[in-house]
């Protein structure tokens, strides 16, 4: 009898050896303030650890009390209850309203895209590798706050853009 799952019927398949990680930054008009690496699978639990670390970073640099406009798209772990009691909790945070299906408003995709630009290919073997590559990257951003200064001063240009076009394609 003949099985398909025979071991002389299973061709084995080869990952495409590629090595990930994932990153979540945060921004503001001064520069780059930090950098987090997140899980593969990001849920609402792990967005509010990344919110944990950035707190202190924050406090930091404006000190506490201060009201910050913070901006984050509509993606569900930023919608989901558990984010939204955390944002309760520290209303210093002042979320801004943000349209659905528009990642080119946020700066920060000025930043990756920045980021993708400056990569020197390595050709790294490990996830350390890819890692310590990413944050040498991020610290280009933090010695150079022009970099991330000119992708933040011009929302309001963008934002003026988005409304112009009634919400279609813009110049960004």
């Amino acid at each position: 009898m003949c099985c398909s799952y025979a071991e002389q019927n299973v061709v084995p398949t080869k990952s495409s050896g590629h090595v990930t990680a994932g990153f979540w930054g945060c921004i503001c008009l001064g520069g780059a303030i930090a950098l987090a690496e997140t899980p593969p699978r990001m849920d609402f639990a792990g967005y509010c650890e990344i919110l944990e670390v950035m707190l202190p970073h924050i406090n930091a640099l404006f000190g506490e009390g201060h009201n910050l406009h913070f901006a984050q798209d509509n993606a569900t772990i930023h919608t989901s209850r558990a984010t939204r009691a955390w944002f309760a909790a520290h209303p210093q945070f002042v979320l801004l309203p943000w349209p659905p299906h528009s990642p080119d408003l946020n700066p920060i995709e000025h930043v990756w895209a920045f980021m993708a630009r400056e990569w020197d290919s390595r050709n790294e073997g490990t996830k350390e590798e890819l890692q310590a590559h990413v944050r040498e990257i991020w610290g280009v951003l933090e010695r150079r706050p022009d970099i991330i200064r000119s992708f933040v001063s011009n929302m309001r240009d963008r934002l003026q853009a988005v409304i112009d076009t009634d919400g279609g394609y813009t110049k960004y």
